[in-house]
Parts: C-alpha cells; structure tokens; sequence
C-alpha cells in the first residue's frame, strides 16, 4: 500500500494468534507496535485542532464580514465589526466590504460602514473600477451622493454626471473638492459639445476652459503611428486634430499634450515628446494604457 510522505502509520502486529515471520516474542492479544514519530504527529494534529478551535482565525471574521456586506446584512456587519473584524480587510483584488455593498445597491451598509470611518475612495485592481463608479453603473443616486461626500475621487466622475444630465450631481462632484484641469476641461467639452449650457457654466465657474494651441504644435503631432500592429494617422486640418484607426475621431485639446477622443470624457490621447521630437503617443481610459510609436 503506498503511503503519502510524512504521514502516521499504525502497524497492527498480531491478534495472539499470529506471528510476524522471525520474529521471536510472544505477541499478545491487542498488542500493538506504534511508532516514534507516528506519536508526535499525531500529539501535534491534536494539539493544533484544539487551538484552531479555542482560537478562531481572524481571517474567518473578515471574510464574513466581506460576506455580509455583500450580501446587504447590516445588522451582521454590525456585530463582525464589534467582534473585530477589520473595516478595511480587502479580497486580493482590492475590493472592502464598502466596495462591496456599494456595488450591491446595499445604501443603508454604505452609510454605516462611512459612519465607523471606511475609505470611500477605494479601487479594485483587477478592472481599475472604484466604488462610485461602480454605484454609477447601477445608478444609485443615494449611494453615490454617500460616497463623494465620503471623499470618494473618480476621473470619470464628472463625465458621469453630464451622461445622466443630473446638475444637482454635477454641482455636487464640484463642490466636494478641487478637480483637476485636465478634467474640468474635458468636462466643459462635453457639455459645450451636447448643449448643456447649464452645465458648460458650472464647470466654467471652477476654471474649465478649452485651451487655445500654437499651429505648429498641433502640426507636429500629425503622422502615422503604430499601437501593437494597429495603425493610427493622426491629421492636422484647418486648425484642428483628428485620428484614424478602426474609427476617425477628432481630438480636442485639454492641455498641451492631452487631447480627449470625440465626446467620450476621460478617453484621452497624451502625446510624446523627447529631444523635441513627438515620438508616440498614449491612449488612455480610466486605468487602461495603451501605447503607440511613431511610425515615420
């Protein structure tokens, strides 16, 4: 019979009627031979399961609690944080029990978990999505006021609130805190391009404003590049950008460098330069680069 490395065996030698070939004792009944290292396995296997069960292991509690916020249990959460379950215990992808019901429509979690101090502005690792944007998607509004009141950031955000034309949501992504340029200005785009002069003059208020670029800058961007064997010719006509690959688009400046992609805020181009020479440039969405080289 094989036996797995390391593991216990128990040998039975005898009933008192039989006798191991040249062996000389007398066996007697019951008489059993049990060995050495077999018996400090076996005290040690015990001794552990005796602890494991007296001591349970912190890691079950903050599973559960990840559970229960998932599951939208609030009167759970409640008790695992109270037994010690830790507020911001992740899964390996980076997603809290705030994320979770945040995700999950679960409000009345969402607002408890900010009352006893969780991080609203977390992101999971494996898709780059954040908690608001993941309320966003769901599009509940209770939820995703709780967040960015929380603290909750999300370069999407702004873009988020003029896709759901809600001004009341804009004007309050705007007043939880300093935005940067560069968004502010995609945003101001946006609203410019599909007529929300309400909201073109929020965002103008904050700072946004399209910026206004040399000719011979935008010039030098012009040209054939390659992203991974897909081609893109970027062109230059009547004082403004445009791109080519699978679908032509125009490009609008943001900053010197960074152009968003047709109406979608938050798509961006970010050009190259090195030695005054554009050498390729970066297409960006949320967390999601990718790159392309100079093809001429």
């Amino acid at each position: 019979m094989a036996v797995a490395p390391g593991s216990a065996i128990v040998r039975p030698v005898g009933d008192g009627n039989t006798r191991k070939q040249g062996d000389k004792r007398e066996q007697r009944p019951g008489d059993h031979t049990l060995r050495i290292p077999s018996i400090i396995v076996f005290m040690h296997r015990a001794i552990l399961g005796l602890a494991l069960s007296v001591w349970p292991l912190a890691a079950d509690v903050n599973e559960d609690l990840l559970t229960a916020a998932r599951q939208g249990n609030l009167e759970q959460v409640k008790a695992l944080l109270d037994k010690g379950a830790q507020i911001e215990t992740k899964t390996r992808h980076g997603i809290t029990p705030l994320f979770f019901a945040a995700r999950n429509g679960h409000a009345e979690v969402v607002t408890y978990l900010l009352s006893k101090g969780a991080k609203a502005d977390v992101t999971d690792t494996f898709y780059g999505m954040s908690a608001v944007g993941s309320a966003m998607e769901k599009g509940d509004m209770a939820i995703i006021r709780a967040l960015i009141q929380g603290g909750a950031k999300d370069p999407s955000l702004l873009s988020m609130a003029l896709r759901s034309k809600d001004t009341e949501l804009l004007k309050l992504i705007l007043e939880s805190g300093p935005q940067p340029a560069m968004q502010l200005n995609g945003a101001l785009i946006t609203a410019e391009q599909q007529g929300l002069s309400e909201a073109a003059a929020l965002l103008k208020a904050k700072g946004a404003a399209v910026p206004k670029l040399e000719e011979a800058l935008l010039q030098s961007y012009a040209g054939k590049y390659d992203m991974d064997g897909t081609a893109w010719t970027v062109v230059y006509k009547e004082g403004k950008l445009s791109a080519t690959g699978p679908q032509t688009f125009p490009l609008t400046a943001l900053d010197e460098k960074t152009f968003q992609v047709g109406t979608f805020s938050g798509v961006n181009f970010v050009f190259q330069n090195e030695g005054g020479k554009v050498t390729g440039f970066s297409f960006r969405q949320g967390a999601r680069v990718m790159n392309a080289k100079r093809a001429e």
